[in-house]
C-alpha cells in the first residue's frame, strides 16, 4: 500500500510540474494531425505526392517549435522553394541542414538531429510587427526528395 501511495505522489508531482512550467511535447502519428502539421508549417494543403510525414512539437509557455520531415516530388519542392518571404531569402549549403544547424534546438527529435547537414536551406520570416516572432527554417534534400522544416514561434 505504501508503494502505491508513492507512485501516486510521483505521478502527481510530474503532472504538477508540467502544469506549472506550461510545457508539452510529442510526435504525431494520425493522418489528420500530420496533414494539419504540414499546412501549419509549410502554409498550404498537403499534396498527394507527400509521403512519409513525421511531425514533432515542443512548447513551453508561449513559445513553440514544430519539426516536420517528409518525402515529395519535384513539383512540391519547387512550390516550397517559391513560397513568399517577408524578408531576405537566406540560402546556404553548409551548416543549415537539420542535423548541423548552429545553436539548434536541443528539444528536436532524434530523426531531425540525424538529418543531413549539407543540403540547400532557407528561412521564411512570418513574424508579425510588434507581436510574435515566427520563423520557418526549411532544408531541401533534392537527391532524396526529402524536405525538413522547423517552425519556431516566440510570443
Amino acid at each position: 500500500m505504501r508503494a502505491r501511495f508513492r507512485l501516486r505522489d510521483f505521478c502527481f508531482a510530474i503532472m504538477l510540474t508540467v502544469i506549472l512550467t506550461g510545457c508539452g511535447w510529442g510526435e504525431e502519428h494520425d493522418d489528420v494531425s500530420l496533414r494539419n502539421s504540414f499546412k501549419e508549417t509549410i502554409g498550404f494543403d498537403q499534396p498527394a505526392s507527400v509521403t512519409h510525414v513525421r511531425s514533432y512539437y515542443y512548447w513551453v509557455r508561449d513559445s513553440y517549435s514544430r519539426w516536420l520531415c517528409f518525402d515529395c516530388d519535384d513539383a512540391t519542392i519547387k512550390t516550397i522553394e517559391n513560397l513568399p518571404r517577408d524578408t531576405v531569402t537566406y540560402w546556404s549549403y553548409a551548416d543549415i541542414g537539420p542535423g548541423n544547424r548552429p545553436n539548434g534546438n536541443p528539444n528536436a527529435p532524434d530523426w531531425w538531429k540525424q538529418g543531413p547537414s549539407d543540403i540547400k536551406g532557407f528561412t521564411i520570416d512570418r513574424s508579425k510587427p510588434n507581436a510574435r516572432s515566427e520563423l520557418i527554417h526549411i532544408s531541401i534534400d533534392r537527391e532524396n526528395h526529402r524536405v525538413y522544416a522547423e517552425r519556431d514561434v516566440l510570443n
